[in-house]
């Protein structure tokens, strides 16, 4: 009996000795920079199915996300540690943990640590930068607020709740929200519903496909730059700079605001849809193709002026501060105005 005892005591103490060891091998990678070496963690996941993203409010770092020809989800992680000595590394190192399981809802990703964190209020930090690979279609929920996101699909859906981390997706056919404050979103072949909001920073969207339903991009004191898009965006900016390129309307949703924004547009295809433009003390300029078909209407306050180019137009209002024409047969409309300084710019191409 004492000799079952002390052979399962010894097993207990062996896994309890090894089972650490394995997981925080801490290596010094600079100074003040420690980090294990990469660990995995994998589970069985169906395409159909969301994974979900979830990370405690003391961890930060950066996320890959990539789509494969796979049944499974796998993560491939290090820990990063910013302290003075490797045994406060090792400590920290314990702490945080990564959980990757499979829940009748979808695949869960967990990334954990005490609430507050041992670095919390101090210089040092805890991350954790790692590559999670997903079948191609999944859908993704993310909930990692100081995190990085740099994901590529092809993928239905994300959806990301309020972050400060800069994110980058490409490959998205069915639904993108993204929410951050003070960073970057860059998004490529995208399609769908959309939702895109930051604040202090920029928001650069290509290629782009929002069907009749109109996309929703936001921001504030940052640029929105749009290039070779098509369907219907209802755009707003306060101080900051909205940029479209090469833009396809096709429907009577869209419209873009502006406040102390400078607003450029080339449109290269409307049809029988229609855009308004609203600014403040800003100008308006827009590009559009010589054979447009449209119903302008053109709106400024005393002080500004409405000037036409390289298009052939039939005025049907002329006013100080208004300029209504014609161009081919007015299948679609478009309406600018701005209030207070600004001027208007509409130029054939």
């Amino acid at each position: 009996m004492k000799t079952a005892r002390f052979l399962l005591l010894a097993v207990f103490a062996c896994i309890l000795f090894q089972s650490p060891a394995k997981s925080q091998d801490i290596t010094q990678i600079g100074r003040d920079r420690y980090g294990t070496e990469p660990i995995e963690v994998t589970a069985e996941v169906s395409p159909d199915n969301k994974i979900y993203i979830n990370s405690a409010l003391g961890l930060s770092g950066s996320l890959v996300i990539r789509a494969h020809d796979t049944d499974r989800a796998a993560f491939k992680y290090k820990k990063l540690l910013k302290v003075g000595s490797k045994s406060e590394a090792v400590d920290y190192a314990r702490v945080i943990e990564v959980k990757l399981e499979n829940t009748p809802q979808g695949a869960r990703l967990m990334l954990q640590a005490p609430n507050p964190a041992p670095w919390s209020e101090t210089d040092n930090s805890g991350m954790l930068e790692g590559e999670l690979q997903l079948p191609s279609g999944s859908m993704l929920e993310i909930d990692a607020v100081y995190f990085d996101l740099d994901i590529k699909g092809p993928f239905r859906a994300v959806e990301n709740h309020s972050s400060f981390g800069r994110i980058a997706v490409q490959g998205i056919t069915e639904s993108v929200n993204l929410m951050t404050s003070n960073r970057d979103i860059m998004a490529q072949d995208i399609a769908g519903d959309i939702t895109i909001a930051t604040s202090h920073a920029d928001i650069r969207i290509n290629n782009v496909n929002t069907g009749k339903q109109a996309a929703y991009i936001k921001n504030e004191n940052g640029n929105i730059i749009l290039d070779n898009a098509e369907g219907a965006f209802d755009i707003k900016n306060d101080f900051g700079r909205i940029k479209i390129d090469d833009i396809r309307f096709n429907s009577d949703r869209s419209r873009l605001i502006g406040s102390y924004s400078l607003i450029s547009v080339e449109i290269a295809e409307i049809n029988e849809g229609s855009l308004t433009i609203r600014n403040t003390n800003e100008d308006i300029y827009m590009s559009v193709p010589k054979s447009i078909s449209a119903d302008f209407s053109l709106r400024v306050d005393s002080n500004g002026e409405i000037n036409t180019e390289d298009f052939n137009v039939r005025p049907t209002l002329v006013d100080n501060d208004r300029l209504d024409f014609i161009s081919g047969d007015a299948t679609a409309k478009i309406r600018a105005s701005i209030r207070g300084n600004g001027n208007i710019k509409v130029q054939g191409f």
